[in-house]
């Protein structure tokens, strides 16, 4: 009968301390129930599996949502922009990204930087530029590609500056 008592007292400590642990790790990330209005409307596509998700995520999409509802109308508009067309890529191309994206994370701070400038350079460039700069650089063979990227690496930044000026008078040419 002891140990009968002595397991059952067991059994009830580890009930109340995993309802406890529970009860812990979901403190912080609120079920879909106790959300406000406002957060069921910005979270709705996740209302069918929210209270599923571990309290971790729910907590990461909470402050997402908020970091959403505090930007300005104009950058909510790009963001949902740039939520359709992520959308609509194939799941290759989505993967693609991903890759490439987590090559970028692991680059040096100082490469991410460069990197970085490029994409500013080349944005800053009207749109019938950056067309041409792409389709000259589909046109190029794999080789030929891989040559060029070498050339660009050994380059310091004015040499890379100077590089970039004459393409673009080359191409201003034709």
């Amino acid at each position: 009968m002891k140990a009968m008592t002595a397991l059952s007292q067991s059994l009830i400590l580890i009930a109340v301390l995993t309802m406890n642990s529970i009860n812990a790790h979901a403190a912080g990330a609120p079920a879909w129930k106790d959300l406000s209005a406002e957060q069921q409307q910005l979270l709705g596509a996740m209302q069918p599996r929210w209270d599923e998700l571990p309290a971790e995520q729910r907590q990461q999409l909470l402050q997402r949502a908020e970091t959403f509802n505090a930007m300005t109308p104009e950058q909510r508009q790009q963001v949902q922009d740039r939520f359709q067309r992520w959308q609509g890529l194939a799941p290759e191309q989505r993967a693609k990204l991903r890759e490439r994206f987590e090559t970028f994370r692991k680059l040096p701070p100082e490469q991410q930087t460069e990197v970085r400038k490029r994409f500013q350079w080349f944005r800053s460039l009207p749109p019938e530029k950056q067309k041409a700069l792409r389709d000259n650089w589909q046109a190029l063979t794999p080789d030929q590609r891989d040559q060029m990227r070498e050339r660009f690496r050994t380059l310091d930044a004015q040499q890379r500056e100077q590089l970039r000026e004459r393409l673009m008078n080359l191409r201003n040419l034709r």
